[in-house]
């Protein structure tokens, strides 16, 4: 049953919060056509078994995050390793990544705090490279992830910038916001304030640069 109370209240925060202009990342093919991305793109472990999974079947949706985990583990044991070519606004880094992804907010995957002083609309994407091979690596970076210490490892580097490139060797599967969004090469863009949102007055208010507007 809906809690009208509780309805009431979430209308009442809206109604109090106020109105900004969110930046979008835009993944497309190197001559303009694409699609735009709210939260992040990337390619790596997670573009791979994206496109190993997707779409589910309904046994995997009725079990919920169960089900994509335990997708994910079986298709895990077949990524490759690759090594990548990134070209954050004209600096170059080449490496062997796990994991590549360019960010537009503060979490990975709705769970991961990547970032906890991004900001969502400074004009900017955050490049977040992990750098090494194998399992045991992707392990290690998701407990350092999960306890707020990958940034302390010297192999994760935080680049920011507005156009962004990667290849990487073999070609490999990319996504944007989760679901699949071809293979690499990857080219992302920055599309500063391309979205105007509400934003409750209960959200932090660091997420954001100056004071919005009120709701109208």
């Amino acid at each position: 049953f809906l809690d009208k109370q509780r309805l009431l209240d979430a209308a009442q925060v809206l109604a109090n919060g106020r109105v900004y202009s969110m930046d979008l990342g835009y993944r497309h093919d190197g001559k303009g056509n694409g699609r735009y991305w709210l939260l992040w793109s990337g390619t790596g472990i997670d573009g791979y078994i994206v496109h190993q999974i997707e779409p589910r079947p309904r046994w995997s949706k009725k079990l919920g995050p169960l089900g994509y985990v335990m997708q994910s583990f079986k298709a895990m044991q077949q990524y490759p390793n690759i090594r990548a070519t990134v070209n954050v606004d004209g600096r170059i880094f080449e490496d062997e990544f796990v994991l590549i992804t360019v960010s537009n907010c503060r979490m990975y995957g709705g769970e991961v705090l990547l970032n906890p002083t991004g900001i969502l609309n400074d004009g900017l994407l955050e490049i977040w490279l992990f750098r090494g091979k194998g399992m045991h690596r992707l392990i290690q970076y998701a407990i350092a992830t999960k306890l707020a210490k990958h940034t302390e490892d010297d192999d994760v580097i935080m680049v920011q910038g507005k156009q962004i490139t990667v290849n990487t060797k073999p070609v490999i599967g990319c996504h944007a916001d989760g679901d699949p969004a071809g293979f690499s090469p990857l080219f992302c863009d920055i599309k500063p304030g391309a979205l105007r949102m509400l934003v409750p007055n209960t959200a932090p208010a660091d997420m954001f640069t100056g004071k919005g507007e009120p709701l109208e």
